[in-house]
């Protein structure tokens, strides 16, 4: 048997000992029940969720039945073609020609025959060229054409050659003849002598033909020079393409232009176009193709004037607005000497779609 011997310090370690593990000893029978308790919390909480999702069900709505199909039906709207007229308004008259007319010919300006303003017709004179060199140079191509037609007609060449042909041939006949009846009547070398007399006959024949046809050559050629000349003078006249309005001089009376410089500008005034703009969303091009069209412009004091006209082919391309441009051509009017339409002038157009 042995004695263990305590001291006060050894029993104070014990018992602190003894403390430390009791302590121990309770957090893990106090841990062990909470651990136990979260896990069947849980445990109790997904099942409780397993039911509730089981559980819901969407409450139908009162107009409609409980289960409704939701297919999306998909629908094509077919419009039928827009008919009846169609106003446009805020048209714009526009010339359908400008003309700048040029000078063909270098020099300076004669003379003016029209003013702006002025109403004038297809061919009529507007400006005189100087052309005193031109008519020169005419009259010398004349000179040289008649010159050529008179030795071209002239016959007198080709008329002797053919005589003096059949009088040699003649005289050689005649000596070969005489020394057949006769021999040596005539010597060979006489004979030989006429024989060539005879073929250069026919040579000056064969040259005489051959100058006229020459001469006929050179003539169609002084022709063709004369009609230059002609072209060359014509050119120095200024006449107008076309029936209209002159609206614009360039130059004046003694001022010099060289070719293609343009003296004036003439504005066609016997048509006129018409043009606006159409809404894309509302009519497509084909519908108004070909459409008649009223025109309609304002007057003075409140009169008013319309024009007929169909509409041509629409512009293909569309505008930002989502606009596209159609247009008419109408023929003009004259009210006394002044045409009514005018470039610039606003009008309607009431047009009958198909």
């Amino acid at each position: 048997m042995k004695t263990w011997l305590m001291t006060p310090f050894g029993f104070a370690t014990i018992a602190v000992a003894v403390v430390c593990l009791s302590l121990t000893s309770c957090d893990q029978a106090a841990t062990e029940p909470a651990h136990a308790a979260s896990a069947q919390t849980e445990s109790e909480d997904v099942e409780n969720e397993d039911v509730r999702a089981e559980d819901i069900k969407p409450t139908p709505l009162e107009d409609e039945p409980e289960f409704a199909d939701t297919t999306t039906i998909e629908t094509t709207t077919q419009t039928a073609p827009a008919t009846g007229t169609v106003e446009v308004t805020n048209a714009n008259v526009a010339a359908i020609d400008v003309v700048e007319v040029p000078s063909q010919e270098a020099g300076v300006v004669r003379s003016l025959k029209a003013a702006e303003g002025d109403a004038v017709d297809e061919g009529q004179l507007l400006a005189q060229i100087d052309d005193d060199r031109a008519q020169i140079e005419l009259q010398l191509a004349q000179h040289k054409r008649d010159e050529s037609k008179e030795q071209a007609d002239n016959q007198v060449n080709k008329k002797y050659a053919i005589a003096a042909e059949k009088v040699a041939e003649i005289k050689h006949l005649r000596a070969v003849a005489a020394n057949r009846d006769a021999p040596g009547t005539f010597p060979r070398l006489e004979v030989d002598e006429l024989r060539l007399v005879h073929q250069r006959s026919q040579f000056q024949v064969d040259q005489a033909i051959m100058e006229l046809k020459i001469a006929a050559m050179t003539l169609k050629g002084d022709e063709a020079r004369v009609r230059a000349a002609e072209k060359s003078l014509a050119r120095r006249k200024i006449t107008a393409p076309r029936t209209g309005v002159v609206v614009k001089l360039y130059k004046r009376a003694g001022e010099w232009v060289d070719p293609g410089d343009p003296v004036l500008q003439i504005v066609r005034s016997d048509r006129m176009r018409i043009e606006g703009y159409m809404n894309a969303r509302e009519h497509d091009p084909h519908e108004v193709f070909g459409a008649r069209a009223v025109v309609t412009v304002q007057l003075a004091r409140g009169r008013k004037e319309t024009f007929e006209g169909r509409v041509k082919l629409p512009d293909l391309t569309i505008e930002a607005d989502g606009k596209y441009r159609v247009w008419v051509e109408v023929a003009n009017k004259k009210q006394g000497s002044a045409w009514i339409l005018r470039p610039g002038q606003r009008a309607t157009m009431t047009i009958t779609v198909k």
